[in-house]
């Protein structure tokens, strides 16, 4: 099979990608995967480095990246969907809106254990049940106070959540560290891994936690 573009085209074009995608936290691969014909999950992977991708994959989300740099595309605050956060068992009253985001209890106390996290290097969990708005309300702290922290999020898949080496093998994606197949590699990736994190300290965010092994879990102890 002959590749449709060399490997410096594609790390060129993932590496804007993600430029642009680290300047606007607003955006995740789900607003880039509605303007193309590609699943959220093919645009999700392929950012992250999960395959290498041919000229239809690579250019429709060049495509899209490039029309909302223009304007064209994906204002911020410009989606017409808006969410509102409600605390459970509790009704909305004059809630504050900032743009089409409405900030509530939830969203607060999210953003006040972001901050402690960030500032504390410790490590804290936010619970809700499914559809509450814990991950609204970290892209919001992410686009006003966690825009001048170093944050890295990543979105729990049925296979990352279920499988350590898996797991690992995502994040060295996200930070852009060398990545070895095979069941016998994942000491070796972890090692890696913290040896970048010590140097270049970064939030962890982990998002969709509701089915992850505890294996899992130690490992992000």
């Amino acid at each position: 099979m002959t590749r449709q573009l060399s490997n410096e085209e594609v790390s060129a074009a993932r590496k804007e990608v993600r430029a642009w995608m680290k300047d606007r936290p607003d955006i995740t691969a789900a607003h880039i995967g509605q303007l193309t014909t590609l699943s959220d999950s093919t645009v999700r992977a392929w950012i992250a480095g999960g395959f290498p991708g041919g000229k239809e994959v690579v250019g429709q989300i060049l495509s899209v990246v490039r029309k909302a740099k223009a304007g064209e595309v994906l204002m911020p605050g410009g989606r017409e969907s808006a969410t509102l956060l409600v605390d459970e068992g509790k009704r909305a009253r004059k809630v504050p809106r900032v743009g089409k985001f409405y900030e509530t209890q939830l969203a607060r106390r999210v953003g006040e254990v972001l901050d402690y996290c960030a500032e504390h290097s410790a490590i804290g969990v936010v619970t809700a049940d499914f559809g509450y708005g814990k991950t609204e309300a970290l892209r919001e702290w992410r686009r006003r106070r966690g825009a001048a922290v170093e944050c890295a999020v990543l979105e729990f898949s049925e296979f990352s959540a279920c499988d350590k080496v898996e797991f690992v093998r995502e994040l060295c994606r996200m930070f852009d560290l060398p990545v070895v197949q095979g069941s016998q590699s994942g000491g070796r990736m972890f090692n890696a891994l913290c040896e970048h994190l010590k140097e270049h300290p970064a939030l962890l965010v982990f998002d969709q936690c509701e089915t992850f092994r505890p294996r899992v879990a130690q490992v992000i102890r």
